[in-house]
């Protein structure tokens, strides 16, 4: 029996059902009111029916009683005396309200369009996204759900002119995001939040630095955009923005949150799969390998991430492989603006062949080498492509047993097919899906709330430590958080991320849920982990274009500080132990957050 046979009797009733649901949306008011309609007649027969059988002891034909109960919604039945039943009372209140509901009902329709324009012009506090990205989209979806006013401006209304149709607290506003008029007639000076997604970095950054034009000569506005999110998809582009402060020198810098929701997607993906899934202790002759199936924007950024919490306790570098079609010409894209990444893993790159032959008996390999620890991602630009990928090709490898984890934009049917290989039991590798757009496109998520939680206590306990020395409160790395530089933010979310890591070293963690409580660490403990601290910095340092100089100058990006554990002073040293005996009251004061 073909497919197609297979599916036509369950498919049928499902689309039925599902066209009616959505008829029901659309309409549900005229039905429930043309329902309302109904009931009431029916029951205005029955009462005139008890009606005139308690006081005549007879009752008219159903047609005369159709008749009176009809006249009940023109207030025309008229003067009943003796005793009315309650069912003929209800009846006559409730059938001049339906008229009336109607009436409002056709009026709200003709002058909808109206009626949505002025309650626009009068919004407060609302949120703003900007652009025709699916990210976009989910982040309108999810702020919708979530009961938030929000405004779609975008030149064509892709990600937010069907959702204004199905929700009542979503506006769309046709324009360019860059044109003042446009952002103007989107409520940008009484908006709590604006979102600026597009996908092109030059319009983006463009559209930014007109809202700050707009902050500067608005500066005193009592609700004038508390937070605004720029989106920069290019790795170098991302850096120089961040870490130069292009935005904000006009209205102030504390608004201003530059994102990457690839950068994004890849930290959640170490965060809920560590590369360590088995513990690397001190003693652990095993290697980490992480192969890397795909080299887009999402690729990128997973290689970039991996590089930076990939440092375990037994030193051994991280590695690298990039499979891809495009290879070459991809990581010399890469390469010339990340070359750094090759000093602090081994990095390796293959040429995909098209039939995936060649790659998989590689692959095959690599997993089966009992002297590494591997993982698997792929990260193909196209949701299809990446199933097909993992379903077609390295599931179908005998005694695989690394993880698999297949980037996924959207939970359709195809993240259903990835989960449903997961649950074989024929099928030994976990299979998880990674990246979807409902999860990484929220205000939590892109604003970093949950994930900058514990960041936030690193710096605060560095602060604090700190003070304690002969050090200007004016020195930039003590400032409050939302005054710290973001290359410094980005440093103690870095720090955060590894936290994980050097618990599953020691054996204080299981997984990847940090525990609420942990007893204070040894001295060997804390050696074993001040070295991983170290060689994580360095990385993260070297990655964001540090070198090494004899004189530390923060300008030029120097410092002393980058070598081997070995070679550092042991007043430097310090730094690391004590950052990592602040561990277990970060793990406590993180707990009670929760609670």
């Amino acid at each position: 029996m073909g497919a197609s046979q297979m599916k036509g009797p369950s498919t049928a009733p499902r689309l039925a059902i599902l066209m009616l649901c959505k008829i029901w949306k659309e309409h549900r008011r005229w039905a429930f009111l043309f329902a309302s309609w109904f009931a009431t007649v029916l029951i205005g027969i029955f009462g005139f029916y008890q009606y005139f059988i308690q006081n005549g002891g007879t009752s008219p034909r159903f047609l005369s009683l159709l008749y009176f109960s009809l006249q009940l919604f023109t207030l025309e039945s008229g003067g009943l005396e003796d005793s009315v039943p309650l069912t003929l009372q209800v009846a006559r209140f409730v059938a001049p309200a339906i008229p009336l509901w109607a009436i409002v009902e056709v009026f709200l329709g003709v002058f909808r369009n109206d009626l949505r324009a002025l309650r626009l012009r009068l919004l407060r506090g609302h949120i703003i996204v900007c652009g025709d990205t699916r990210e976009a989209g989910a982040l309108l979806e999810n702020a919708c759900a979530d009961g938030a006013n929000v405004v779609s401006l975008s030149t064509t209304g892709k990600a937010g002119g069907s959702l204004t149709e199905q929700c009542d607290n979503a506006w769309h506003v046709v324009g360019d995001p860059e044109s003042l008029s446009a952002l103007q007639e989107a409520g940008v000076a009484f908006s709590n939040e604006v979102y600026i997604l597009g996908d092109k970095d030059d319009a983006n950054i463009r559209t930014a630095l007109r809202i700050d034009e707009l902050r500067a000569t608005m500066a005193r506005h009592p609700m004038l955009a508390s937070r605004i999110v720029l989106q920069v998809q290019d790795l170098a582009l991302l850096e120089m923005v961040t870490h130069n402060r292009v935005l904000g020198r006009q209205g102030g810098t504390r608004a201003w949150h530059v994102t990457n929701l690839h950068q994004t997607a890849a930290r959640q993906l170490f965060l809920n799969n560590p590369l360590d899934y088995e513990p690397i202790g001190a003693e652990d002759p095993r290697r980490v390998h992480l192969i890397l199936v795909g080299f887009d924007a999402v690729g990128r950024h997973v290689a970039i991430q991996a590089a930076k919490v990939g440092h375990f306790a037994n030193g051994k570098k991280l590695r690298i492989t990039v499979l891809d079609l495009d290879a070459a010409r991809k990581t010399a894209e890469f390469l010339a603006e990340h070359d750094a990444i090759s000093q602090v893993c081994d990095f390796e790159v293959f040429e995909e062949s098209p039939a995936f032959t060649r790659e998989l008996e590689r692959i095959r390999e690599w997993t089966r080498d009992p002297s590494t620890l591997s993982s698997l991602v792929v990260a193909l630009e196209d949701d299809w492509d990446c199933v097909k990928c993992a379903i077609r090709n390295i599931l179908n490898i005998s005694d695989l047993r690394s993880p698999v984890y297949v980037r996924l934009q959207h939970r359709t049917q195809l993240a259903r097919l990835v989960t449903e290989c997961r649950q074989d039991k024929e099928l030994r590798p976990t299979v998880l899906p990674f990246g979807s757009l409902r999860a990484i496109c929220t205000r939590e998520a892109i604003l970093d709330e949950p994930m900058d939680r514990l960041a936030k206590m690193i710096h605060q306990a560095y602060v604090r430590e700190r003070r304690k020395e002969d050090i200007s409160p004016e020195d930039p790395s003590l400032q409050s958080w939302d005054q710290l530089h973001p290359s410094k933010q980005e440093a103690n979310r870095q720090q955060a991320d590894h936290l994980g890591v050097k618990l599953r070293a020691v054996g204080r963690m299981e997984g990847t849920a940090l525990p609420q409580a942990i007893a204070p660490f040894t001295d060997e403990e804390i050696n074993v982990l001040a070295k991983m601290e170290h060689r994580r910095w360095v990385a993260e340092r070297i990655l964001s274009g540090w070198r090494y100089d004899e004189q530390k100058n923060e300008n030029r990006k120097l410092s002393p500080h980058l070598v081997e554990w070995e070679d550092l002073d042991d007043a430097i040293r310090e730094y690391d132990r004590d950052a990592v005996r602040e561990i277990p009251g970060l793990l406590k004061k993180l707990s009670a957050l929760h609670a």
